[in-house]
This record gives structure tokens, C-alpha cells and sequence, in this order.
């Protein structure tokens, strides 16, 4: 049993970035997260934290140099996924279209629409709302 003055109200992922630009570029430009919150550094953005709708996530590009170094070796996101439940996945397919990006088209699985995209250090993001599952078009 968990307490409830300790219990969680929620998780916010923290991705560690190699560019946070492209990453901003990726979730703010082009998937149409806003930054709520950020942390700079001689004036160079190091963090930012992010809201899409009620879902928030977290960036952080870590210093390349220096006690706190950080050198990704390969896709740094590669094997995680995040899955954003929302209100109309098939509506995010084109709104995210129309930004630039190239999201896999929507499909049925368990239940869900799906519609993927990759960012730029390789974490998957699915965006999954609710579906007749005989249905598997656009």
C-alpha cells in the first residue's frame, strides 16, 4: 500500500539530448509541444521542460566537456518508447504532416490508433487514442 502523502501524481521523462536545438526544433516546432520551463547557461539553453496538452516531458543536453561530460555513442533513445494518449492520434498524423515531419500513418493496435514518429536522438514517440478495431485506415 502506498502513502498517500508520498504517492505519485505523475512521471515526466527526462531525455538527455546530444543537440538540444534539433530536439527543440523536433518537439516544439514540429510536434507543437510549448516549453514551460527552461534552464540556460551563458546564455546557451541546457534544459527545457515541455507541455502537450496534459503530457509534459523534460530535455537536457549535457556538457561535452568537464566534470558532468556526457558523449552519446549511438541513437540514445534507441529501445524506449514514449506513448502520449490523446483525443484523435489520426488528427496528430496530419497535424504534425503538415509541420514537416513524417510520422508512420496511423494504424489499429489493441484497441488504439497509433501513429509513430522518431526524434532526434532516436526516442520513439507513439500518440495512441482510442479506436474500433475493425477499422484500420486513415
Amino acid at each position: 500500500m502506498t502513502d498517500p502523502d508520498t504517492e505519485a501524481t505523475r512521471i515526466e521523462p527526462l531525455l538527455n539530448v546530444s543537440d538540444i536545438r534539433a530536439s527543440v526544433r523536433f518537439y516544439v516546432d514540429g510536434l507543437g509541444f510549448r516549453i514551460v520551463n527552461r534552464w540556460e547557461v551563458s546564455g546557451e539553453l541546457r534544459w527545457a521542460r515541455m507541455e502537450y496538452g496534459d503530457a509534459a516531458l523534460m530535455i537536457q543536453q549535457l556538457p561535452i566537456q568537464g566534470a558532468d561530460a556526457w558523449r552519446p555513442v549511438g541513437a540514445v533513445g534507441q529501445g524506449i518508447t514514449l506513448c502520449l494518449m490523446c483525443t484523435d492520434a489520426r488528427r496528430v498524423y496530419h497535424s504534425v504532416i503538415d509541420r514537416g515531419l513524417q510520422p508512420r500513418p496511423p494504424y489499429v493496435g489493441n484497441g488504439l490508433w497509433v501513429t509513430s514518429l522518431t526524434d532526434p536522438d532516436g526516442y520513439r514517440l507513439d500518440f495512441e487514442s482510442p479506436a474500433d478495431s475493425t477499422t484500420s485506415s486513415t
